[in-house]
């Protein structure tokens, strides 16, 4: 019975995916949170979030007010805007920025 009960405590932080970044073809990144029934999106320092719908493959999230769609394909994703769509693709967890090491800057000369 305390097994079941540890698994049931663990599923919520199952459901809920690390934050992935997507970098997006004019330069910017896209931040992107997802569980199997919603998304939340930070993209041009606004958050949004988009439920997931059933359509093909493809996970699909909307959200009909904002009039906002991300679909998600393997590591490609697709932001639709009112403003326009943008292509993205998936930044691996290996170098994403804050896991790329840069040496400090080289010193003076030595002597």
């Amino acid at each position: 019975m305390r097994r079941l009960a540890a698994l049931l405590a663990l599923l919520p932080l199952a459901a809920a995916a690390a934050p992935a970044d997507y970098r997006c073809e004019d330069g910017r990144v896209l931040k992107l949170t997802s569980t199997p029934f919603t998304a939340h999106v930070e993209w041009d320092g606004q958050r949004h979030t988009v439920q997931r719908v059933r359509e093909g493959r493809e996970a699909v999230y909307v959200n009909g007010r904002e009039k906002t769609r991300l679909e998600l394909r393997g590591p490609r994703l697709e932001w639709r805007t009112p403003e326009g769509t943008t292509l993205c693709r998936l930044v691996p967890r290996s170098i994403a920025p804050e896991n790329v090491y840069v040496p400090p800057a080289a010193s003076a000369a030595s002597r």
